[in-house]
């Protein structure tokens, strides 16, 4: 029997004990280069890309607007032409639109290598080791990218797609085997990872996020620096997101309002079942200025839930 073919509590329980596999077909790829590409991926993104040593792996950075709101998260790795950028792929084609706007008579080539590739998560203890000690020698093509979870043993691969068979019989040998969306869904709510068109949207900006380990605040000028300078200088974030949890089964939809006292003090943008905890739980972008901890809220058309807001000053991505 596969993994993915167990209950969602079996698979649970496992990747907490074992390594799990999942191929990522939210993920989206781009190959950049030219003697130009990273200075203007550098001038257009949160991060600083121009000092980073791309040998010791790949760096994160945000896409942003003028407005200092999230485009997407992209992941900036080198390539044997010039570098990858992996980015969701409901992104993608805004993501090249942005890059040409703003490509004047710089040399640059930018091209959608998505279906060349094959992006995988392995999640579970040791799965860096076990990637690190082994697989290098057997991939030609291994490009190790840098994990969104933090406190999860997990590593992110990019390969050939013409290496995938030799990829999944080494890992099949390992006894790795493929787990659930699901299961990747509720380890990246517990991780408060955000996701395109869920927590990453132009409604937000990276500060509202917690992703200030993306955002350099002594590199030179991008697209919305400004705006996010200001930010973070003057406190200004009046949002941040927050892990939720709640008890009861209830018809609620991503976008709904949270509502307390006859006030709206947050917005839910991603939720799951976890059969570990027995509960719900979800991320949303919560006013800064509501400090209950546990309350009775509306949520959408549902009345008198009880949320909990953990992680609220821990959060993985809170520096």
């Amino acid at each position: 029997m596969k993994l993915s073919d167990l209950s969602i509590q079996d698979q649970y329980d496992y990747v907490h004990k074992n390594i799990g596999i999942i191929e990522r077909d939210d993920v989206g790829c781009l190959e950049i280069s030219g003697e130009d590409a990273l200075d203007l991926l550098n001038r257009l993104s949160t991060n600083d890309l121009i000092n980073f040593d791309y040998s010791n792996g790949s760096i994160t950075t945000v896409l942003t607007t003028n407005k200092g709101r999230m485009i997407d998260v992209l992941t900036i790795s080198k390539s044997f032409q010039g570098y990858f950028i992996t980015c969701s792929l409901g992104a993608l084609e805004e993501i090249i639109e942005w890059i040409n706007f703003y490509t004047i008579i710089e040399d640059i080539s930018i091209k959608n290598v998505t279906s060349e590739i094959l992006y995988i998560t392995l999640i579970g203890p040791n799965s860096n080791n076990i990637l690190l000690n082994s697989l290098s020698d057997r991939i030609e093509t291994l490009n190790i990218i840098q994990s969104k979870f933090i406190s999860h043993d997990s590593v992110d691969i990019l390969i050939n797609i013409e290496e995938k068979n030799k990829l999944f019989e080494y890992l099949q040998n390992l006894k790795i085997s493929n787990i659930s969306n699901q299961i990747f869904n509720i380890i990246r709510i517990k991780e408060a990872v955000p996701m395109f068109q869920k927590e990453i949207t132009q409604k937000f900006n990276p500060l509202e996020a917690k992703l200030e380990k993306y955002i350099s605040f002594n590199k030179g000028c991008y697209i919305g620096q400004e705006v996010i300078a200001r930010l973070n200088t003057y406190k200004k974030v009046k949002r941040v997101l927050v892990n939720i949890e709640w008890n009861s089964e209830i018809i609620i939809n991503t976008g709904d309002k949270i509502v307390f006292d006859h006030k709206d003090v947050g917005i839910i943008t991603s939720y799951v079942y976890n059969p570990g905890l027995g509960k719900y739980i979800g991320l949303a972008y919560i006013n800064k200025a509501f400090k209950l901890q546990e309350f009775i809220v509306n949520i959408g058309v549902e009345k008198n839930i009880k949320l909990l807001i953990t992680h609220l000053e821990n959060s993985p991505h809170q520096l």
